[in-house]
């Protein structure tokens, strides 16, 4: 999130302000509160700028009660997040691939935009061709 601003400072700002955003809505919409832990605990490991690979085990538990796919595919591509590590056991430098990165988020955001794109367009709808 530090490409959100200039500044350490604005990026830490444009978080926050989107995790009282998950908060908020999870109020305004009423959701019960287990189901509401799970949008705000996945939603802030999310907008981490470190999320440490067991960070994405946290929401695990509310999966057990509101299993959502992308949910449990991020615990599983997370272990992705260790190769840095076992490159540098292996006497690489430490570094983040581009390429592990993406295949950790990537298929987690495009399930989490085709979720989102289905549920908001109207009931019936078809797409003309």
């Amino acid at each position: 999130m530090l490409r959100a601003g200039n500044s350490k400072a604005q990026a830490e700002l444009v978080v926050g302000v989107m995790a009282l955003a998950l908060v908020a809505y999870a109020l305004k919409k009423r959701i019960e509160p287990l189901r509401a832990s799970l949008l705000v605990t996945a939603g802030l490991v999310m907008l981490s700028p470190t999320a440490f690979p067991w960070y994405f085990t946290w929401s695990v538990p509310f999966l057990c009660f509101y299993p959502r796919a992308p949910w449990l595919l991020m615990s599983v591509t997370a272990v992705l997040g260790y190769s840095p590590v076992v490159a540098y056991a292996a006497g690489q430098p430490y570094r983040d691939s581009p390429f592990i990165l993406a295949l950790e988020y990537a298929p987690v955001y495009l399930w989490l935009a085709i979720g989102l794109v289905q549920r908001t367009r109207p009931r019936g709808a078809s797409v003309d061709r």
